[in-house]
């Protein structure tokens, strides 16, 4: 099933029921496979994601994984043990609490999944325990790069920023991928390293009223924001829209979430007029987003063109769609 879509090279603003919102998943399709992990990516692909986000830490020798892990006792993020099994390794460790940056890229190759999680992996045992485990981050953007999802690196170790940037050059995905941080002082690092960098800027808890005013500061080319912001005061979606920033809503993980994600949820999100959603179930999200296009509650899809111009700006046989049709750019999109 096709959709065709036209949307403004130059328009950034956007009104609500006018588009519909790129399908993001959360750690790859954590509900099918182990959160990110290479299997749960290349799974969220298969599902029809545009886009994916996971998250990034140093290990000890300096290598990029992909992890997000636990707080530990003190508050300290980037826990271990919680997840991995690593009771082989915590004897070594003081309290027993083992931290992704304390072990190196060959100590954290070998750990796998612990068995008693289910309640923090909503996926079936036999995916946790045939996973692959934590993978490097340059598998993780070959991988995207392959299957066209746009990834959202978001940064977790305070010493990601330039690594992160340096190996998207390394790869030529500048242009195709977004940096995202709670650490907002990362994404000003990441803009020094290269400006062509897209950044977002991930906010929780109680919105400051300059919130939009924050992001701007560091550099900001979008807010992320929890979905349950955007559903009490949808109106700063538009807000975002007109300081020229997009908007990006994000779900929890399945541990913190206190409702399930359901159709219903994901539908009255889309309405605000977010660019992107960020979910658990991305393929729960592809049909609902699909049956609100044939019903005409959205009149278009929308993939932002200052997401991903390079992409969307070439079809297949080299044309220049943006000059071919004045600044307005057709783009079908395969969904499944």
């Amino acid at each position: 099933f096709f959709r065709i879509f036209c949307t403004s090279m130059s328009s950034c603003a956007t009104s609500p029921l006018t588009h519909l919102p790129i399908v993001m998943g959360h750690r790859g399709a954590l509900y099918a496979e182990p959160e990110n992990t290479l299997e749960s990516f290349a799974c969220c692909a298969r599902m029809g994601a545009e886009s994916v986000e996971f998250d990034i830490w140093t290990s000890k020798d300096g290598q990029l994984v992909v992890f997000h892990g636990e707080k530990g006792p003190d508050g300290v993020e980037g826990m271990l043990s919680g997840m991995m099994d690593c009771l082989h390794l915590e004897g070594k460790h003081p309290g027993g609490q083992i931290y992704i940056e304390e072990l190196t890229w060959a100590q954290l190759r070998e750990l796998r999944f612990r068995e008693d999680l289910k309640w923090k992996l909503p996926c079936g045992p036999e995916q946790a325990m045939t996973s692959t485990g934590i993978p490097l981050l340059q598998d993780v953007l070959e991988l995207c790069k392959n299957t066209g999802m746009r990834p959202t690196c978001e940064l977790k170790g305070l010493d990601t920023a330039h690594a992160t940037v340096r190996l998207l050059e390394e790869l030529h995905m500048v242009d195709n991928a977004t940096i995202s941080s709670f650490h907002h002082q990362l994404l000003v690092q990441a803009k020094q390293q290269n400006p062509k960098v897209y950044t977002a800027a991930l906010f929780e808890g109680d919105l400051a009223k300059d919130f939009i005013a924050q992001a701007q500061k560091v550099g900001a080319d979008e807010i992320d924001l929890n979905w349950k912001h955007v559903l009490m005061k949808p109106q700063i979606v538009q807000e975002a829209h007109d300081a020229g920033l997009k908007v990006m809503t994000w779900f929890n993980g399945p541990k913190r979430t206190a409702m399930p994600e359901t159709a219903e949820i994901y539908a009255s999100v889309a309405s605000t007029g977010v660019d992107i959603m960020c979910v658990n179930q991305p393929d729960l999200l592809v049909q609902v987003l699909d049956d609100m296009w044939r019903s005409g509650l959205a009149l278009t899809p929308n993939i932002p063109t200052c997401l991903s111009d390079v992409a969307l700006s070439t079809c297949s046989s080299g044309i220049d769609l943006t000059e071919e049709c004045g600044g307005v750019l057709p783009v079908v999109l395969a969904l499944v």
